[in-house]
């Protein structure tokens, strides 16, 4: 009885094998497996989709505050300063004014030293007649205190040959006194005293040849 051919492919190969330059088989697009047809599992996916929120604050935690983006304060921080030190010769300066009394009498008498103390000043007498008008006004209350306070500091520097605290004292009485013409006669007199020991301070009393 002669035998039909079997309807099941053979195993055997029906070509030539797969030579060393042939290249690599892939496995089939719709990932089946040549030999079952079961779709095989990839061990990952890389081209997941992963779902991204519409809004950048769908991330943030409801229960977390907002940062704050003020920008910080560029001025920098209130010092207090220590108190400034009083300085010593001046608060014992002001203190000495303070202290300081006028003394009619004894302004007087401190230019009558002075002039007795030189011979070679020409004006005695000048200087005498004034001291009577300083006296007067001073009396009567002519003459403010400042002025009354720099007669008298005038007529202690002459009496320790202090010129140079003298020329000050002239200098405070010249100002205070710019516009009053009735003290132009004794306010002259007490410059040409204090120039007198000024010049005797630098070149010595003048001596009669």
């Amino acid at each position: 009885m002669e035998e039909k051919p079997s309807d099941q492919p053979s195993n055997a190969s029906p070509g030539p094998g797969r030579g060393w330059n042939d290249p690599p088989l892939l496995p089939p697009a719709n990932g089946m497996s040549p030999s079952t047809g079961a779709i095989k599992k990839s061990g990952r996916t890389l081209n997941k989709r992963v779902a991204f929120p519409l809004s950048g604050s769908a991330n943030q935690s409801p229960n977390k505050a907002p940062l704050n983006l003020a920008a910080p304060s560029l001025m920098p921080p209130t010092v207090a300063l220590p108190p400034k030190a009083i300085d010593a010769e001046g608060a014992s300066a002001e203190n000495s004014e303070q202290d300081e009394s006028l003394d009619l009498s004894a302004t007087l008498s401190n230019f009558e030293q002075v002039l007795e103390s030189t011979s070679k000043f020409g004006g005695k007498a000048t200087v005498h007649a004034e001291l009577e008008s300083i006296k007067s006004m001073w009396e009567k209350e002519q003459l403010n205190d400042d002025v009354c306070l720099a007669i008298q500091r005038l007529s202690k520097a002459l009496l320790v040959k202090d010129t140079k605290s003298a020329q000050d004292s002239l200098s405070t009485i010249s100002k205070s006194l710019v516009a009053r013409h009735d003290t132009v006669e004794w306010s002259s007199a007490l410059r040409s005293l204090v120039n007198h020991f000024a010049l005797a301070s630098v070149y010595g009393e003048p001596t009669d040849n």
